[in-house]
């Protein structure tokens, strides 16, 4: 499918794979929900149905499974970054999963030019 997306992991600097381990972290079924949701942005893209997304705030936006969220934001050359992965426990996202967010998209912003680990 040539319109497709693809989807990339934050990493950190040191290649620490930050955004793929937090989701590794709730283990084999949880992992394969929430790559099933990745897979739905790859296919649709900005148009993925809105019952598996909600816009957070600018830039970042956030995919639905079950109690967990993936936050993430769409970057240039049809690529979606992949910032961070929790359990919501309230109702609203907390400052401070936004925050941990935030600065993984400026830091990816920074030097994403060398980022080519690409999830197949």
């Amino acid at each position: 499918m040539q319109n497709r997306w693809t989807v990339v992991y934050y990493h950190n600097r040191r290649g620490e794979e930050l955004a793929r381990n937090e989701i590794k972290a709730f283990g084999p079924e949880v992992y394969a929900k929430i790559l099933t949701v990745i897979g739905l942005l790859k296919d649709y893209g900005l148009n993925i149905p809105s019952r598996f997304v909600k816009h957070v705030e600018d830039k970042i936006w956030e995919i639905k499974v079950d109690r967990y969220r993936v936050l993430y934001f769409a970057f240039r050359n049809r690529r979606f970054v992949v910032l961070r992965t929790f359990i919501k426990k309230t109702d609203k996202t907390p400052r401070r999963e936004i925050t941990i967010a935030w600065n993984r998209l400026q830091d990816y912003s920074e030097w994403s030019e060398e980022t080519t680990d690409e999830e197949n």
